[in-house]
This record gives structure tokens, C-alpha cells and sequence, in this order.
């Protein structure tokens, strides 16, 4: 493994984890403030972490590969709570994260990168990424955990049923995604020269924020 495939393994590491960390955390309080949309800002702090993260890196599976790890911190609900890790409170949001990601990569291979050429380009990728994704986890939910709304009987009802629940939720995917792109721009020197510079403090940063983000994540859990 080069030393360049090793830096963006640990800084998919990093992002992933504070990811599910945002995900266990602010999620968690949202849910239980009975806040309404809840599930349209953890997506899109999905979508602009995965965007920054993409930025940095510039490869299409990164995505795909920060939603394993974020939804790898549901596995502290299974062992601190004793929780089965086919329950509902399990499944549903892990699949979620990762249907996120694998969507997206989805788009920006098929798209074959256009995102990178302008604002435009972000938006509207943010946009159908985010639908297509909400789509493929409420199909998910609807056929194969017999899950969701009674009315919707076929594929086409469900794409509306999509539109309809999931429209805020694409909407806010027209910034967010852009925004997370642009800071992974805007911080890629910075991080390129932390690692030529100071590759020692980049490993031991990484190792800390990635074991700080498991920490935190575990407590919020035990006193939720």
C-alpha cells in the first residue's frame, strides 16, 4: 500500500466516523425533540461530508466507503444496549446511511464526474443523488421490509410518494453537497501539507479524532 493510498484510507476513517458520530449525537437529540426534519438534515450532513470528502481525495467509492463506516456505529446500540442488530432501530438508519452512499456513487460514476465542472453540476447532482436515494431506501423499506405508507401499491406510487416526503430533503442537497465540495477544496492544500510536512501528527490526529468520535457516540448512547 503507497503512502498516498494510506492517507486516504485514514482520512476516509476520519469523515466516516464523524459521520456516525453526528449521526448517534446530534441525530439522536433531534429525534428526540421531536424535531420534523430530522431526517433531511442528518442526510444532507451525509451528503456534505461525503462531498468534502470526495474533494479531497477525488475518487468515485469514497462515498460507499464513508457510509460503511458511519453506519458501523450503529453496532454500539447492539452491544450497549443489548439491541438485536436485525431491529428496526438497527436496520433502518444503517441502511439508510449506506443506500446514501452507494447512491451517490452511483451518480458520479454514471455522470462520469461531471460534478467537478461547476455549481451547477454540484446542484444538481446533490439534488438527484439525494432523491434516487431517498427512492431506493423507501423501496427498500416498502418491499422488502414491508415497511411504509398502506396507499402505495407499485413503483410508480412510491416515486411519488418520494417526491412528495423526500422534496425538502433533495432540495437541501442543492447546497449541501456543493458546499461540502468547495471546503474540500478550499482545504486540500492545508491537508496536503500536514501530511508531506507532519505525517507523524496527521496519524495521531486521525487516531484521536476517530477514537474521540467512537467515545462520544458510546456516551450519548449510555445517557440518552
Amino acid at each position: 500500500m503507497s503512502k498516498v493510498e494510506l492517507k486516504m484510507i485514514v482520512g476516509i476513517m476520519v469523515m466516516g466516523s464523524i459521520w456516525g458520530m453526528l449521526e448517534a449525537t446530534l441525530g439522536s437529540v433531534l429525534h428526540l425533540v421531536y424535531f420534523p426534519y430530522t431526517g433531511a438534515v442528518m442526510a444532507n450532513l451525509g451528503f456534505f461530508l461525503m462531498g468534502w470528502t470526495l474533494a479531497l481525495y477525488n475518487k468515485t467509492w469514497i462515498p460507499f466507503s464513508m457510509a460503511v463506516v458511519a453506519s458501523s456505529f450503529k453496532l454500539l446500540d447492539v452491544v450497549i444496549l443489548a439491541v438485536s442488530p436485525f431491529a428496526r432501530m438497527i436496520v433502518n438508519p444503517a441502511m439508510a446511511i449506506i443506500l446514501e452512499g452507494l447512491v451517490l456513487v452511483g451518480v458520479i460514476g454514471i455522470t462520469n464526474r461531471v460534478y467537478q465542472k461547476n455549481f451547477l453540476c454540484q446542484s444538481g447532482t446533490g439534488l438527484i443523488a439525494m432523491y434516487l436515494s431517498y427512492l431506493a431506501f423507501s423501496s427498500f423499506f416498502f418491499y422488502v421490509l414491508h415497511q411504509g405508507p398502506r396507499e402505495v401499491v407499485s413503483i410508480g406510487e412510491l416515486a411519488f410518494f418520494a417526491l412528495k416526503d423526500g422534496g425538502i430533503t433533495s432540495m437541501m442537497a442543492i447546497f449541501s453537497f456543493p458546499l461540502g465540495l468547495w471546503i474540500g477544496v478550499a482545504g486540500k492544500p492545508k491537508l496536503s501539507f500536514l501530511f508531506d510536512e507532519r505525517k507523524k501528527l496527521y496519524y495521531a490526529g486521525s487516531v484521536i479524532v476517530i477514537s474521540l468520535c467512537w467515545v462520544v457516540s458510546a456516551l450519548s448512547i449510555l445517557v440518552k
